[in-house]
């Protein structure tokens, strides 16, 4: 039986309609009644006309309500709409021709039967009505007016005076079965090709499996039509190798693969004789599927055959390939009641699947909470971040703690997701690298800060974040040589910010990289020192042109126990950087006390809250980089005098452009 819960909700052709009908019956309306204020003043009116022309308009004016108030009424509206208008016309004929008579018989045809063609559009074009009933009202129409020509063509034959009616009825006759035809034919035809453009707006071309849409739509047909009391499993699978083959084979293997998992899936649902079930390629490597099942461990026996099915070495080109699959199972209806809640629960078991260890089922439980729906949400969203135009560069600017003047910025990506809002760094870089996705994304990057520097004043580097991943890209020293030559930013204008650690991973190869990024002419910089394993020794013998302390240090300035060590590990740094021709920046720089202390050691470069923060490109192009926040409080007299700094000497580097090489 039916479920109460999930009403009919008409179609996009079942709403147009309606509303062409709203507009439709109301010139009907107006024409019938038009009709019966001719009628009663027409010298010669019949009693058919002067009861069934108001009948008629009635009617037509109780359908145009019954349609504004039931938005799913099209349906016996349309029906009672081309049954009782064909009555109509058929009794008007049978009084016209047997009750009536005379010269008026003529005219009366003409006036009333331009509007069989409207019934018959209306039949047989309209989209979901109850088709068979209206189709006989329309046929019982035409036999009924045949019928009734046929017999007054025979009472009347051997009248001359007859002739030119019966000319008429034969005429009217032969338009019927004409016009009746050919719509009926044209109606064939444009559903035909609606239900082709239906089927391909519903399935995935590459696999011959539903796409999203056609999956939801059929699973709402399934729970509306599966009662109170059906169980339905809606899994859904993430091939857990697919990028590998897709990388390394090529795409036409990968599509291959893609279709050999979605024959497995449509072969499944037949074996396992799964009621209602249909499986569907959501996009990329993810797949869905729904049935319905016995109960809950019946969805989770069908999920772990999908994974089994699934996991099934795939011969491609003669070459064998293992892939494997992470499942994820939601059960209607305890976890949900629509394809959207089922979907999102299934999806979240999946994501629980793959981060515990692949190649396994898990089944959605309401402890997953929020955390893992965010984070789910978000392993998704980052891979289509930048092309829905989410992702901006602000940039923040870093001065020399001398001359006071900024000679850098540093472009620190921004990602505004469109329901979570303000997305951190911290929070989503670590899952664009746990997908693969940071070597785009790290490029996208690249080529905006680079593109964008050639609008920031001509003195001032750009500083760019490197991750991991890309400093082990053999391609990425040639990549950064592309981007500068296709923004036309000089090399020496871009300096490549690396994390400590991700140098310390594997330092031969860091040490290669890093020289090839200096024959381009980039600048080279080391940040969050002091928070791995580098060792001040290390600093000589990597390619490098600056160091970045980290803002733990920094922060230990303000006083405390920890600022002698923090003072002396500075001073340190800084005598080796002099030694080395390395330039210094402090990070995290956020009150006087910490700029002082800065100050009185020497330190090259600042960077930090208390002299710029991050800002898009548009404020940064207004920003005065001649001066920077803490000299116009000075001025104003908020904050005292900034000292010079005790050891002149000791600054060897007073502006990127002057770093010896």
């Amino acid at each position: 039986m039916p479920n109460p819960a999930l009403p009919h909700v008409p179609t996009d052709e079942e709403r147009a309609w309606r509303q062409n009908l709203l507009l439709a019956l109301p010139v009907a309306f107006m024409a019938v009644g038009l009709g019966v204020g001719l009628e009663y003043q027409a010298p010669r009116s019949t009693a058919f006309d002067r009861v069934g022309y108001p009948a008629l308009a009635a009617l037509l004016l109780a359908l145009e309500v019954a349609l504004l108030r039931r938005h799913t009424a099209l349906r016996a509206v349309a029906t009672t709409l081309v049954g009782v208008t064909g009555a109509f016309l058929v009794l008007r004929l049978a009084s016209l021709l047997h009750f009536t008579g005379g010269t008026e018989t003529l005219r009366e045809l003409t006036e009333v039967y331009w509007w069989v063609p409207v019934l018959y559009v209306v039949t047989l074009l309209v989209p979901g009505g109850h088709g068979r009933a209206a189709h006989r009202a329309a046929a019982s129409c035409v036999a009924c007016m045949a019928v009734l020509s046929v017999v007054f063509a025979v009472l009347h034959l051997h009248d001359p005076a007859s002739h030119p009616v019966i000319s008429a009825l034969v005429q009217l006759s032969l338009s019927n079965l004409t016009v009746l035809a050919l719509t009926r034919s044209f109606a064939g035809r444009l559903r035909a090709r609606a239900r082709e453009h239906e089927r391909l707006a519903h399935t995935d071309l590459p696999t011959g499996l539903h796409n999203r849409r056609g999956w939801s739509a059929a699973l709402t047909e399934a729970l509306r039509g599966g009662g109170g009391g059906q169980v339905h499993a809606v899994v859904f699978v993430d091939l857990d190798g697919f990028k590998r083959v897709n990388d390394t084979r090529g795409h036409e293997v990968g599509d291959a693969l893609l279709r050999r998992a979605g024959g497995r899936l449509r072969a499944l649902l037949g074996e396992e004789g799964v009621g209602e079930g249909h499986a569907a390629r959501l996009g990329g490597d993810e797949f869905a599927l729904f049935g319905a099942v016995a109960d809950a461990a019946g969805a989770e026996a069908l999920a772990e055959r999908v994974r089994d099915v699934l996991g099934a070495p795939y011969d491609l080109g003669g070459r064998t390939e293992l892939v494997t699959a992470s499942v994820g199972v939601s059960v209607a209806p305890y976890d949900g009641a629509d394809p959207e809640t089922l979907l999102r629960a299934a999806d979240l078991a999946m994501y629980r699947a793959k981060r515990t260890g692949k190649n396994a089922v898990r089944r959605y439980a309401s402890d997953l909470g929020e955390a893992e729906a965010r984070r789910a949400t978000l392993e998704r969203d980052v891979q289509h971040a930048a092309e829905r135009g989410e992702l901006e560069l602000h940039y923040q600017p870093l001065f020399d703690l001398r001359t006071r003047r900024a000679v850098k910025v540093e472009a620190l990506l921004r990602w505004t997701h469109p329901q979570l809002g303000p997305v951190s760094p911290a929070e989503f870089i670590p899952l664009a690298e746990a997908t693969g996705l940071i070597t785009p994304l790290g490029e996208w990057v690249l080529r905006r800060a680079c593109a964008d520097a050639r609008h920031l004043p001509a003195a001032l580097v750009v500083a760019v974040n490197v991750s991991p991943v890309q400093l082990e890209d053999p391609s990425f020293p040639h990549m950064v040589r592309a981007v500068l030559r296709d923004c036309g930013l000089p090399p020496e204008r871009l300096e490549l910010e690396l994390t400590e650690t991700a140098v310390m991973r594997d330092v031969d190869r860091a040490r290669h990289t890093l020289g090839q990024l200096r024959d381009i002419g980039v600048r080279v910089a080391l940040d969050d020192f002091g928070t791995g394993h580098t060792s001040l020794s290390s600093l000589r013998d990597l390619p490098l042109d600056t160091v970045k302390i980290d803002r733990s240090f920094v922060a230990d300035l303000r006083g405390g126990q920890a600022q002698p060590f923090a003072h002396t590990l500075l001073g340190a740094l800084l005598r080796v950087a002099d030694l080395l021709h390395l330039e210094v920046v402090a990070e995290g720089l956020e009150d006087d006390a910490q700029l002082q202390a800065l100050h009185d050691l020497g330190c090259h470069i600042g960077q930090g809250y208390l002299l710029g923060r991050p800002a898009p490109l548009a404020a940064a192009l207004s920003a005065p980089w001649g001066q920077h926040p803490h000299e116009e409080r000075e001025h104003a007299g908020e904050v005292p005098a900034w000292p010079q700094p005790a050891r002149q000497e000791s600054s060897a580097v007073s502006a990127p452009g002057s770093v010896p090489r």
